[in-house]
């Protein structure tokens, strides 16, 4: 389905657009420090913040589990099949996949609302795994 959003051809910056550097700053300012835009080789998946996660078994061997946070902005984001798609390989190997929707620009209040999202995800994550 094509995003109402869409305009038109979008050219990425490699550094991440105005909102992901936004949300950034405020998760380091809270101490939180994410491998920015790690490559997770399925498709062509690229988060916008990940964090490895503990396995959910303490003495396990699972393989690293990852929390994968994709910012989805409405103005890129216009074919939201593929996004799923990604979102389904990701979670069929165990990670936890948030995605966050967003219209630009954001105002101070939306990147703590957003900061404050990923914050009380990563948190929770950690002490889930930290309980069993």
């Amino acid at each position: 389905m094509r995003s109402p959003f869409c305009k038109g051809p979008y050219s990425r910056d490699p550094y991440g657009s105005k909102a992901e550097i936004q949300i950034l700053k405020e998760l380091q300012r809270r101490g939180l420090y994410p491998v920015y835009q790690r490559p997770i080789v399925l498709k062509a998946a690229c988060p916008d913040y990940v964090w490895a996660l503990p396995p959910l078994r303490k003495f396990s061997w699972a393989p690293i589990r990852m929390l994968c946070i994709f910012l989805d902005g409405e103005q890129v984001h216009c074919d939201l099949n593929g996004d799923f798609d990604i979102q389904r390989a990701l979670e069929d190997r165990g990670h936890r996949v948030v995605r966050i929707r967003y219209k630009a620009p954001l105002s101070k209040a939306k990147v703590r609302e957003i900061t404050d999202q990923i914050e009380q995800t990563y948190r929770y994550e950690m002490k889930e795994a930290d309980l069993k």
